[in-house]
C-alpha cells in the first residue's frame, strides 16, 4: 500500500521445528537499502500461510491460513493518518 510492501506473519524453522511468527513487516519501496523494518506487535499467536487482498488504498484483507491448525478467521489491515492496524472481522483476534 502506498511505497510499503507489507509481509504477514510467516514460518521460522529450526532444525526440526517449525514455529509461525507474530510479525508483520514492512519495506520502504522507495528506500530498500534500509530493509525490512517489523511494526509493533499486533497478534497474540503466531500466523501463516494466509491470502491477502488489498481492499482499497488503504486497507488489506488477510484472511485464512495456519498456526498449528488451519484457521478461518479474516482481518482487515489498515491504516489511518499513517497508523497502522489489524481488526478482526469476526470473533477473536490472532
Amino acid at each position: 500500500m502506498g511505497r510499503y510492501l507489507y509481509s504477514f506473519g510467516g514460518l521460522k524453522k529450526e532444525g526440526n521445528s517449525v514455529t509461525t511468527l507474530l510479525t508483520i513487516e514492512r519495506l520502504n519501496l522507495e528506500d530498500t537499502n534500509k530493509g525490512w523494518e517489523t511494526l509493533p506487535q499486533m497478534v497474540t499467536s503466531g500466523f501463516a500461510d494466509m491470502g491477502c487482498v488489498n481492499l482499497s488504498d488503504t486497507q488489506v484483507l488477510v484472511a485464512g491460513g495456519w498456526n498449528g491448525q488451519p484457521l478461518s478467521k479474516a482481518y482487515v489491515f489498515e491504516i489511518i493518518d499513517g497508523r497502522e492496524s489489524l481488526k478482526c472481522l469476526e470473533g477473536d483476534s490472532l
